[in-house]
Formats: structure tokens, C-alpha cells, sequence
């Protein structure tokens, strides 16, 4: 097998933590050919004594305020800012801005979407455009740059919901402006629905991947309960389609799809039944299921703590903890929720899950990151999972109690880049850092003892120790048929006698991809 490593961008994965696993019943970490021993086992109640998550809209707007990326023009006084996406729209030297703002005056307000464009005349950055979409919610909303009309232009996807818990969806397209040079969008979509928004993305031939010729746009799929039938699973299915000449989205074909009868009694109910029962329902821990369907104690595991408004993900390796802040039914077997990282606000989800019957749910977790600007989909927490009863968590319990368990710490190696460019190469215990064109040497440690701990020393160039810099660390690793991927998460701060204290600087997240190529030669690492 033939290995290569290559740099990645705007790669985005929620946080993961190795704190580990529920209070229904604790899972260890063991160890992986990539990591050493640690001499302790890890053993912790994630379930934080911390207050519930508010719906108030002026603590939702508070918990917004703080964005990754600064703004470049001043916002109103009036308007909370939600987001922030530095991106160049027109390929010129200037990047321009995506801001993302709310009145903060009126909890039923609309979301609106600004452009901010360098100006030479000016010396500045001003608005060049804005809309108003049709979502209210601050919690559910996300925006991405997606190509769905196939011209090689980026369109503003805009998705989210209202008041009332329904899915909105608004689709902003470049186009010339009136009477000026300034950017310029139009709306070719504009959709509230009762049910789900799905943007069905096509393979696009070569000739569209290297510029030759346009590519076939995406549908735009809705689908909602048909209200004419009286079985509640029986469905209805819009589809838009891109108009080009008229340069809009147009409904063309309206489809029936006919859903199984309900013999369960417990089901029925709960398909005519409200969010907060559908939540209740939810409540307690699910395991993913194996493809050969084998019980495992270190399968996957999502938690919904109905109690303490948090959705808790774990697995053998790693464990994220999400603020459960919102929540729509937007079919009568399909709960949309939204949530934030519990240690990294800027780390926002949304959890579409399916109910296929009362003992098995298919979940598919979506990234909404600023960082990640395709929203993709996180393949290592979607899936299919069933209901743990008492007796399996029983048994889950005796068959973690007879594997032992050890703390992992990783072996740092080769070449990484973060999201905003920055370039790092790890050799032993030594490291070399390029960002913004400045070059840091020196050499680092990581301490794994149930507080991960990354301090990394500063040399300057005759070896002398120049500053010493502490980190809480976070490492994990996903791989396929075709690559693997390695993910550092550096949150700065220091040690106290309090333990970790987060400094409030920004996070880094470094990724390495290892791309494997199978041939008949042998093992080869290019970096």
C-alpha cells in the first residue's frame, strides 16, 4: 500500500473529548497501534451538574454575541450578530464578508443576511448587499456556499426555521448589480414547509470538475405528511427544479409516497404527538448498530439527557457533549434538533432523527461550523441505533468491568495544517511552526492523566527557552477506504491550582490526511 500526506481546509469535525461515557455506565479507552499507555484508567460521570439550557430569546441572543471571525463594518446597535464567514466571492484580492445578524429587539424578527465588500474608494470594507430569509430561529439557522445551479458560481444557502418550528430554506445567487460594481444577489428560492427541506446534490461530470462546461444543477426536495390521507405515515413529495432562462427555482412535480400501516398502538401515538413528547420518548441511551449487528460495549453510544438539556455522543475513543438548545418536529417520525459544543460554542450541529419503529431511531449529524462552509455530514455519529433496555445495559456493564482499560496518549508525527493556514511538522518530540511567515522551533509533551495537556517550549534560534505555552488537547482519527485522518485541537490556557483555565483565545485545529493508494509496491510516506 502506497501512503501520501496532503494538506486539508475548512475540514471540519465537532470536538471530540476522551472523557468517557455515561452515568447508565462507564466505557474505558483502550489503547490503538497509534498511541501509548498511560498507567491510569479513565473513569468519569459526564453528565455536568451544570444549568439547564434556556429557551429565553434574550439568553439565547447573549449566548451568540461572541463569533470567531471579527466583523469589518460596524453593526447596529440593534442587530446581534450570529455569525461571521470571512470567504472570497468574487475572486479578487480582498476577501469579503458573510455576516449574519438578528433584530435584538423582537424574539419573532427574521434572520438577515449581509455581504460586506472591500471598497477602494473608501479604503474599507461597507454592506454591498442584504436580505431578510424567512427563519427566526438563531439556534437552527446555518448558512453555506454550495454551486447548486452548476454555473461554477457559489449560491448562499441559507436553511433554519420560524416561530411555529418549520424548515425554511432561501437561495441567493449572484448577480449583476443595478447601476454599480458592488456584489449583488438575487433569490431564486424561497421555501417554509411543514416537513423537510432536502437539497439532492448530483454527481457533476469531469467536464464540470475542470471548468470546461456547466454542470447539472441540485433538486430542491420537499417533503411533508400528505393531510389528505388518513394514514399519518402516507407522505407527500415536492420537487424544484432550476429554471435558467427565468433564473429561478420552480415547483414541477408534486409525488405521493405511501407509508406502511401502524400496528403498534405506541407508535401511533407517538407520530400525533408533540416535540416534547417526541423528546421524552428519545430520552436515555441508543447504540449504534454494528453492520453485523453484534452488541459490543464499545460500539457508539448517543445519549439524550432530556433532564439537563444535553446530547451526549461517546465512543470507545472519544466523547462530545452538545447543548441541547431547539428542537422542531418536522415530520411525524422525524425530530430536527439543534445544538452547540459544550466546551466550543463555535461548534454548532443539527441532529435530524428518525423514528423507524418504538426500539430503533436513524440519526444523521450534520456539522454547521463557520468554519465548515458545506455543512457535511458527520459520518462517525450517523447511523442507526437502538433503544438500550435495562437488561443490556446490564450486560454492558459486567462486559466493561472484565476488559481492562488505559488512558491513550498520541504519537505526534509528520505534517499538519489548520484552518487558517497555519503549518506544523511534529519530529519526536520537537516541532517547527510556520504562521504568518514567521518560523517557531522548539519541542512539546503531552501529559494524558485525566486532563489532557499539551505544553509546548519556545526556543529561539541559539536553543534558549523563550516562552512556554499550555494547551488542553484533544486528538482523534477517522479513516476509509482511501485516507485517513488525524485532528490536533489546541485550546490555550494555563494550569491552576483550579486545574485547566481556559485563557478565551481561539481554538486551533490542525489536520493531517494520509492518503492511501493500494498497488503491489511497498509502504511509502510522502509528506
Amino acid at each position: 500500500m502506497k501512503h501520501s500526506f496532503t494538506q486539508v481546509q475548512n475540514w471540519s469535525t465537532p470536538l471530540k473529548f476522551s472523557l468517557l461515557i455515561f452515568s447508565v455506565f462507564l466505557v474505558f479507552a483502550c489503547n490503538t497501534p497509534e498511541t501509548h499507555k498511560s498507567s491510569r484508567p479513565l473513569e468519569i460521570n459526564p453528565i455536568f451538574n451544570k444549568q439547564n439550557a434556556n429557551a429565553d430569546f434574550e439568553k439565547k441572543i447573549e449566548s451568540v454575541k461572541h463569533t470567531e471571525n471579527k466583523p469589518k463594518i460596524t453593526i447596529d446597535s440593534n442587530q446581534t450578530l450570529i455569525k461571521v464567514i470571512d470567504t472570497n466571492l468574487d475572486l479578487d484580492t480582498h476577501e469579503e464578508q458573510i455576516l449574519i445578524v438578528k433584530n435584538n429587539t423582537s424574539v419573532d424578527s427574521k434572520i438577515r443576511v449581509l455581504v460586506a465588500d472591500f471598497d477602494n474608494i473608501i479604503d474599507s470594507y461597507s454592506i454591498s448587499w442584504e436580505a431578510e430569509t424567512a427563519s427566526n430561529n438563531i439556534t437552527s439557522f446555518s448558512i453555506s456556499l454550495k454551486d447548486v445551479t452548476g454555473d461554477h458560481n457559489l449560491e448562499l444557502i441559507c436553511s433554519g426555521s420560524d416561530m411555529e418550528g418549520k424548515e425554511t430554506l432561501n437561495i441567493y445567487r449572484r448577480t449583476p448589480a443595478d447601476g454599480g460594481i458592488k456584489l449583488h444577489f438575487s433569490e431564486i428560492l424561497n421555501l417554509t414547509a411543514d416537513g423537510s427541506i432536502e437539497i439532492k446534490e448530483n454527481h457533476r461530470s469531469q467536464a464540470y470538475q475542470t471548468g470546461i462546461s456547466d454542470g447539472i444543477s441540485f433538486q430542491v426536495i420537499v417533503t411533508s405528511t400528505d393531510t389528505d390521507s388518513d394514514n399519518i405515515l402516507d407522505l407527500k413529495q415536492e420537487t424544484y427544479f432550476w429554471q435558467n432562462q427565468e433564473s429561478i427555482y420552480k415547483l414541477i412535480s408534486v409525488d405521493k409516497l405511501p407509508g406502511k400501516e401502524i400496528a403498534d398502538s405506541k407508535l401511533r401515538t407517538l407520530y400525533r404527538s408533540n416535540r416534547e413528547y417526541f423528546k421524552n420518548f428519545l430520552a436515555g441511551p441508543w447504540m449504534l448498530a454494528n453492520s453485523d449487528n453484534n452488541l459490543s460495549y464499545n460500539n457508539s453510544i448517543v445519549y439524550f439527557d432530556t433532564e439537563n438539556e444535553q446530547i451526549i455522543f461517546s465512543n470507545i475513543d472519544f466523547q462530545e457533549i452538545y447543548v441541547w438548545e431547539s428542537s422542531s418536529k418536522t415530520l411525524s417520525n422525524t425530530l430536527l434538533i439543534a445544538c452547540k459544543n459544550d466546551l466550543v460554542p463555535f461548534l454548532d450541529v443539527s441532529l435530524s432523527v428518525r423514528v423507524l419503529d418504538i426500539n430503533n431511531i436513524n440519526l444523521r449529524f450534520k456539522d454547521n461550523s463557520t468554519r465548515n462552509s458545506r455543512n457535511t455530514t458527520n459520518q462517525a455519529w450517523t447511523g442507526t441505533y437502538f433503544k438500550l433496555s435495562p437488561k443490556i445495559q446490564r450486560d454492558l456493564i459486567r462486559d466493561y468491568r472484565s476488559t481492562p482499560g488505559d488512558s491513550t496518549i498520541p504519537i505526534l508525527s509528520g505534517y499538519y495544517k489548520s484552518d487558517t493556514g497555519a503549518e506544523i511538522f511534529f519530529n519526536t518530540s520537537n516541532f517547527k511552526l510556520m504562521e504568518k511567515g514567521e518560523q517557531i522551533t522548539g519541542g512539546f509533551y503531552l501529559v494524558n492523566n485525566g486532563l489532557k495537556i499539551a505544553e509546548f517550549k519556545i526556543l529561539d534560534k541559539n536553543k534558549i527557552l523563550k516562552k512556554t505555552l499550555v494547551y488542553k488537547y484533544d486528538f482523534f482519527k477517522e479513516s476509509n477506504d482511501i485516507e485517513i485522518i488525524r485532528t490536533l485541537i489546541l485550546i490555550p490556557g494555563e494550569l491552576t491550582i483550579q486545574g485547566f483555565v481556559p485563557s478565551g483565545e481561539q481554538f486551533t485545529r490542525y489536520t493531517q490526511i494520509e492518503q492511501i493508494e493500494k498497488d503491489d509496491s511497498n509502504t511509502n510516506f510522502n509528506k
